[in-house]
C-alpha cells in the first residue's frame, strides 16, 4: 500500500487545506526534517522609500524656516527704522515746540517794549505847551528779519518731502498747467475758499453777498454804471493807462458794466435767495427783465470742472475727479456714476475707503484724475468724457459700459464736441492740438495744429459750428483758430484778446462766435468778415467759459470772479448778473428744449438754474 516501505505520516499533523491536492488524493506533501531559510522582506523598498519622502519634507521645510527668518529679520529691520524715524520726528517736533517758546517769548518782550514806547509817546503828546518832557533815547525797534521767522531745520530731524508725505487735498481744480510763457503767468483757475457751503437765511451777510475789492486798480479798472470817480483821489489824473470811457452807443465795438458795485445800493433791481442773488443792470430795466431761479442743487465730493446738457434736454453730465454723473433734469436725480478709472484701481480705492484708519499711513493715494470736458452725442445715446489720462472714453447710456476709447492725445484732455451728424468728434487737449475722430471707426480723421502754424501752447476749448463744417478752438497762445472740418486745414486765426482764451461758442445761426479769455473780456467774432465785432467788459476776474442760450437771444459768461452775467448779443449790453457759488464758475451750459442753464463750480457744487420772462 506505501511503496518503498514508507509508514504513513502521524494522525496529529495538520490536516490539508481544501483543494489542496492531496485533499483530492494525490500525492502527499512532502516532509521537511531540517528549518529553510526565511523568504526575503520586501517592504525594505517602501521603507526606504518613506526615508527619502521625510529627508525631502525636511529640506522644505528647512528652507521655509529660513525664508521666514529672513522674512522676519527683514520686518524688523523695517520696524527699528520707522521707530528710528519717529523718535527722530519727535525730536524735531520738540526742537520746534522750543523754537517756538523763544521765538513766543522774543516777540512778547518786544510788544512789551512797543507798548510801554506807545504809552510814553502819549504822554509826550498830552504835555501842555512850555512843558518840557525827558527825551526818549532813539531805539530802533530790531524786528527779527523773514528768514528768521521759521526756526531752522535741525540734521537730527528726518527729511520729509513730496515722496515720504501723502499729498494735501485741495479744493483748487486742476490747473490746465499751460507751458511757461515770460509775458503771461500761469495763474489757477481759483483760489482756495474757505467754507464750503453758502450762508444760511439768518446769518446771511447784509448788505451784497459779492466779494470784497481787493485793490484800488480793481475799482479803476471797472466802469462805474453810475460815472462815480473811483475812490481814490489821490492817483494822478494824467494816469490814462487805467481810465475806461462809456460808450456812446449801444452797437460800440467795446461795452464795459460793473454790476458790483450796484450790489450795496438801496435802489438797485435785484432778486435774492437763501445763498444767491441777482442784479440787474437799471440802465437797461427798472424791473427785473428775466425771473431766475434756483432749480436744482446738486452736491458733489470734488470741483466740478464742466456740465453739459443732452440734445434731448432731459439729461445733464458733470465732470468731476475720476467720474462724470449723468442727472436727470426733472428730478435732479441720479441716472448715472461713470468713472474714468480702472475695475481693479476702483476696487483698491474702496478697499482703502472702507479700512479707514486702519490702513498703513505711509500709503500715499492715488493722484487726481480730473474730468475736464463732457459732452452727449446727438442722439443722446452715448456720452464722452475726457479726463487727465489722455484718454477719451465713451460709454453707452443704455448699457453703461463704455463702448470706445480714443488714444492719440500726449496730454490732458481738456475739452470736446459732437457733431451736428453724430459722426464725428473733435477734442482739445494741453499738447496743442485738436483732433477730429471718426465715431464709427475710432480713428482719427485729422489733427488740427503744428509748430508753424499753432498752437504752440494748450487747446483748452472746442466747439463745432452748427452746419458741422467748421471748428473753433481756443487756446492759451491767445488765439481763436477756425479749421475745416473735412480737411483739418487752418481757416482763419483771431487775435485780439490779452490772455489765454479759455473757452469758444458759436451763435445757434453760426453766424457770429463768441470767446472768454483770461483778460477778463468776452469778444464777439463775426465769421464771414473775419473781425472782432464786440469787446465786453463785465467780470472782475478770469472769464472761464462761455455758451449761447438755444434762440441766440443771450450770450452767458462765468467767470473766477463767482458770477454768471447774461448779455445780449445783439445789443452788446450786460442785462443782469448772477451770483449762485462760493467759488470760481467754471462751466456754464443752457439746455437746449427749456428755460435752464447750468453752472459748475470750485465749491463742490453743479447748480440748474431756471430762466424766463
Amino acid at each position: 500500500m506505501y511503496p518503498n516501505n514508507r509508514q504513513p505520516p502521524p494522525q496529529h499533523h495538520q490536516a490539508p487545506l481544501m483543494g489542496h491536492p492531496s485533499s483530492l488524493g494525490s500525492h502527499p506533501p512532502p516532509q521537511h526534517h531540517h528549518n529553510t531559510p526565511a523568504p526575503e522582506f520586501l517592504g525594505n523598498v517602501r521603507v526606504a522609500e518613506f526615508l527619502e519622502q521625510i529627508k525631502k519634507d525636511y529640506a522644505t521645510m528647512e528652507h521655509e524656516h529660513t525664508v521666514c527668518k529672513l522674512q522676519r529679520d527683514e520686518l524688523e529691520r523695517k520696524l527699528e527704522g520707522q521707530i528710528n524715524e519717529f523718535h527722530n520726528m519727535q525730536q524735531a517736533i520738540m526742537d520746534l515746540e522750543l523754537n517756538y517758546q523763544s521765538m513766543k517769548q522774543t516777540y512778547e518782550e518786544r510788544i512789551q517794549q512797543l507798548t510801554h514806547q506807545l504809552e510814553q509817546y502819549k504822554q509826550q503828546q498830552q504835555v501842555p505847551l512850555g512843558e518840557q518832557v525827558p527825551q526818549q533815547p532813539n531805539n530802533p525797534i530790531n524786528i527779527p528779519p523773514p528768514s528768521n521767522i521759521m526756526p531752522p531745520m535741525h540734521h537730527s530731524s528726518p527729511t520729509l518731502n513730496s515722496s515720504t508725505l501723502p499729498p494735501m487735498q485741495s479744493m483748487q481744480p486742476p490747473t490746465l498747467n499751460p507751458p511757461v510763457r515770460t509775458s503771461t503767468p500761469t495763474i489757477p483757475l481759483q483760489q482756495q475758499e474757505t467754507t464750503k457751503n453758502g450762508p444760511t437765511p439768518n446769518n446771511r451777510v447784509s448788505p451784497s453777498p459779492f466779494p470784497p475789492i481787493t485793490s484800488v486798480n480793481d475799482v479803476i479798472m471797472i466802469k462805474h454804471i453810475n460815472n462815480v470817480p473811483p475812490p481814490n483821489p489821490t492817483i494822478p489824473a494824467n494816469n490814462t493807462m487805467n481810465q475806461q470811457q462809456q460808450p456812446t452807443s449801444n452797437n460800440g465795438n467795446s461795452q464795459q458794466v460793473d454790476l458790483f458795485s450796484r450790489g450795496n445800493g438801496d435802489q438797485v433791481v435785484k432778486i435774492e435767495g437763501n445763498d444767491w442773488v441777482v442784479v440787474y443792470n437799471p440802465q437797461v430795466t427798472s424791473k427785473p427783465s428775466l425771473n431766475m431761479n434756483l432749480y436744482h442743487n446738486l452736491e458733489q465730493d470734488s470741483v466740478v470742472c464742466c456740465v453739459r446738457f443732452s440734445n434731448c434736454g432731459k439729461y445733464l453730465a458733470t465732470g468731476s475727479n475720476k467720474q462724470a454723473i449723468v442727472f436727470d433734469v426733472d428730478s435732479g436725480k441720479k441716472v448715472g456714476i461713470f468713472s474714468t478709472v480702472s475695475g481693479k484701481e476702483e476696487q483698491d480705492e474702496d478697499k482703502n475707503h472702507m479700512e479707514g484708519d486702519d490702513q498703513d499711513s505711509s500709503i500715499i493715494p492715488k493722484e487726481d484724475s480730473y474730468i475736464r470736458s463732457v459732452c452727449f452725442s446727438p442722439d443722446s445715446k452715448y456720452l464722452v468724457a475726457g479726463a487727465e489720462d489722455k484718454t477719451i472714453k465713451i460709454w453707452d447710456l443704455d448699457t453703461k459700459q463704455i463702448y470706445r476709447s480714443l488714444e492719440g492725445h500726449e496730454l490732458d484732455i481738456y475739452s470736446l464736441d459732437f457733431s451736428p451728424d453724430n459722426r464725428y468728434l473733435v477734442s482739445g487737449s494741453g499738447d496743442g492740438k485738436a483732433k477730429i475722430w471718426d465715431i464709427g471707426t475710432g480713428e482719427c480723421k485729422h489733427t488740427c495744429g503744428n509748430e508753424e502754424i499753432g498752437p504752440r501752447e494748450g487747446v483748452t476749448s472746442v466747439a463745432i459750428s452748427p452746419d458741422g463744417r467748421v471748428v473753433a478752438t481756443g487756446s492759451l497762445d491767445c488765439i481763436v483758430r477756425l479749421w475745416d472740418m473735412h480737411t483739418g486745414e487752418l481757416l482763419e486765426a483771431f487775435s485780439g484778446h490779452d490772455d489765454s482764451v479759455y473757452s469758444v461758442a458759436f451763435a445757434p445761426d453760426g453766424k457770429t462766435l463768441a470767446s472768454g479769455s483770461l483778460d477778463r473780456t468776452l469778444k464777439i467774432w463775426d465769421i464771414k468778415s473775419n473781425s472782432c465785432v464786440a469787446s465786453l467788459s463785465g467780470h472782475r476776474d478770469f472769464v472761464l467759459s462761455v455758451a449761447y442760450s438755444p434762440d441766440g437771444k443771450w450770450l452767458v459768461s462765468g467767470s473766477k470772479d463767482r458770477s454768471v452775467q447774461f448779455w445780449d448779443p445783439r445789443s452788446n449790453v450786460l442785462h443782469l448778473m448772477l451770483q449762485g457759488h462760493k467759488n470760481s464758475v467754471i462751466s456754464v451750459a443752457l439746455n437746449p428744449k427749456r428755460p435752464l442753464f447750468a453752472t459748475g463750480s470750485g465749491d463742490f457744487r453743479a447748480r440748474v438754474w431756471s430762466y424766463g420772462y
